[in-house]
């Protein structure tokens, strides 16, 4: 779900805590109310959060967002997904044409860059192909170990 966070009421400069609160609520009513299906597999026709936006297309100056996503939690950046999907809505209303680019900062001020790459289809259904930008950083590293006497560690049945 994406709307402006004016519609609640709100702004991107509010508490967090108030924009989390309004996505969660928003989240929760959608899923109650809305159908979904997805064209390719209805294992992924499930409403998994809310972005709240500025208002902002991102044509200027980034439009500012935050994604509540899952149990309440917050994206620390504007979300690829969700920047394609902000993308495809105002492709959708006519608002962006293929080539043009956008930018999109989080609350936490981070950005991601944009563009319309094209129209697609997505089974019977109109679709686009959007192309994300953005900076990552490596926030951890795992190192798995199995010992030569851990005969669970090779996996195990249960009846």
């Amino acid at each position: 779900a994406i709307l402006p966070a004016e519609r609640l009421g709100l702004t991107m400069a509010g508490p967090v805590r108030d924009l989390v609160d309004a996505a969660d609520a928003v989240t929760k009513a959608a899923q109650k109310q809305i159908a979904l299906d997805h064209p390719d597999d209805r294992d992924l026709a499930f409403l998994y959060g809310t972005i709240l936006t500025d208002g902002g297309n991102g044509g200027g100056a980034p439009s500012k967002n935050v994604c509540v996503f899952a149990e309440r939690e917050v994206d620390r950046s504007p979300t690829g997904s969700g920047v394609t999907a902000r993308m495809a809505l105002m492709a959708a209303r006519g608002e962006v044409a293929p080539g043009e680019a956008r930018r999109f900062a989080s609350v936490t001020g981070s950005e991601f860059g944009a563009r319309l790459a094209g129209r697609a289809k997505a089974g019977a259904r109109d679709a686009v192909t959007v192309e994300v930008s953005g900076r990552a950083h490596y926030t951890g590293q795992c190192r798995f170990t199995l010992e030569p006497d851990d005969t669970l560690g090779r996996g195990f049945l249960l009846r």
